[in-house]
């Protein structure tokens, strides 16, 4: 299985990880808040916290 990391799941981040995910690749994610996290992992994406 192929795998990637996205930083940012936002306006250009979370679609990308929904098309790769639906294509069979691993994805994990950030967001910057904890309710991001929840609504990316709800999605289906495995999400972290990051906070600069």
């Amino acid at each position: 299985m192929k795998k990637v990391a996205i930083v940012g799941l936002g306006w250009l981040g979370m679609p990308l990880a929904m098309s790769l995910s639906a294509r069979g690749w691993q994805v994990t994610g950030s967001k910057t808040t904890q309710d991001g996290v929840e609504a990316a992992r709800m999605s289906g994406i495995d999400s972290y916290l990051l906070r600069m």
